[in-house]
C-alpha cells in the first residue's frame, strides 16, 4: 500500500471539500443528486456523526482491526 504524502493528502481534501460544496449546491438549488452524490452525503453524515457523538461507525471499527 503506497502512502500518500502531504500534497497528495491535501489534493484529496481539496477535491473531497470541493464534491461536498456540489452536494450541498446541488441540494439549495433542489437538482437531482446522482449515486456519486449520494455516497458523497453518506460519508459526510458519517463524518459529522463521528465528530458529533464520538462513536465510530461499523467501517471505522473494521479499518481498526
Amino acid at each position: 500500500m503506497k502512502r500518500k504524502n502531504n500534497k497528495e493528502k491535501l489534493e484529496d481534501s481539496d477535491s473531497i471539500e470541493s464534491q461536498k460544496s456540489a452536494v450541498a449546491e446541488k441540494l439549495i438549488m433542489e437538482e437531482l443528486l446522482n449515486a456519486d452524490d449520494f455516497n458523497v452525503l453518506l460519508k459526510t453524515i458519517q463524518e459529522e456523526f463521528e465528530r458529533t457523538f464520538g462513536i465510530t461507525t461499523k467501517e471505522e471499527e473494521k479499518e481498526i482491526e
